[in-house]
């Protein structure tokens, strides 16, 4: 039998009530690390163990793969893949033109819209964001953070930072809304203190969004500069000011054909290529034995 998990909780509790036995296991490491890592030691040990019991562990880019061997000191990067997210393009969609999205949404027509778009959480840094927006913005710019917000302090702390010119929608985005606030924005901004993947970053790119991310992580990789800005700490105001200065329908072109690199299709071919090498020796194993039996039962049969 093949398990395959992305989700570490799920496969502990799992492996305890099979007892683990004959099971060929494949690991999809969404995260080197939880998010808001508050039991680093306990954590840390899981991971170390589960990567040691894995059978594969695939994981987004190469920057993932060697960071992630490092950290949990994995000798040998030979069981561990390369299969990066998929892509959004034919999830979320609007008829919603520039200026209906806009209207809709209640977001000014004749501003400069930066946008941070999903849950939003503190190792995101949009504290550090607004701040330099404010620092750099003219009266025709506005940053709009729109995504839920369970931490009532961060949400407080936001609220105090913004100002007219920065709109908090702190709420679900229902699905025919998504691609509308895409629409709606000239750029997304990815101010993230720590980060090992991005799915928001694919579907900005998945959205033909250009966008503006700290070069770190996997999305140093993602971003290209056709269709993005890659920035170091303490520059995030400068890329700010300079995505104003881009061709952004060139960008917004340029992002969507990245994105497109990103098929299911292929994904899942490359899925079935590691499940197919966790199974290829039990395979071998199997073939073996019947070939074995095959011509024992022959011989006696035909003797």
């Amino acid at each position: 039998s093949l398990l395959h998990f992305s989700k570490c909780a799920l496969a502990l509790l799992t492996i305890i009530s099979l007892n683990n036995k004959g099971l060929k296991i494949c690991w999809t490491v969404h995260n080197n690390a939880p998010h808001e890592n508050r039991f680093l030691l306990l954590n840390h040990l899981f991971f170390y163990w589960f990567a040691r019991l894995a059978d594969r562990l695939t994981v987004m880019s190469a920057w993932q793969k060697k960071s992630f061997a490092e950290r949990y000191s994995l000798k040998s990067l030979k069981k561990i893949d390369i299969i990066p997210l998929g892509n959004f393009v034919d999830f979320y969609r609007t008829e919603w033109d520039r200026s209906e999205a806009r209207k809709r949404l209640g977001i000014p027509q004749d501003v400069f819209v930066y946008l941070s778009f999903g849950h939003v959480r503190k190792y995101k840094g949009l504290s550090k964001a607004i701040a330099a927006f404010k620092r750099m913005k003219s009266a025709a710019d506005c940053f709009i953070i729109a995504g839920p917000c369970s931490d009532s302090a961060l949400k407080k702390e936001l609220e105090v930072l913004a100002d007219s010119s920065v709109l908090l929608r702190f709420e679900e985005i229902p699905a025919p809304e998504v691609a509308a606030y895409f629409k709606a924005a000239d750029t997304c901004v990815f101010p993230f203190e720590e980060t090992t993947n991005s799915a928001s970053l694919l579907l900005a790119m998945s959205m033909a969004c250009p966008v503006i991310a700290r070069k770190m992580g996997s999305p140093q990789e993602m971003v290209k500069p056709n269709f993005g800005l890659l920035y170091d700490e303490g520059a995030l105001e400068e890329s700010m000011k300079e995505i104003k200065e881009k061709d952004l329908n060139a960008m917004r072109k340029a992002a969507f054909n990245e994105a497109n690199l990103y098929d299911w299709k292929t994904l899942a071919e490359k899925f079935l290529q590691v499940f197919q090498k966790v199974l290829h020796l039990l395979f071998v194993m199997i073939n073996h034995m019947i070939r074995g039996l095959y011509v024992k039962y022959s011989n006696l049969l035909f003797t």
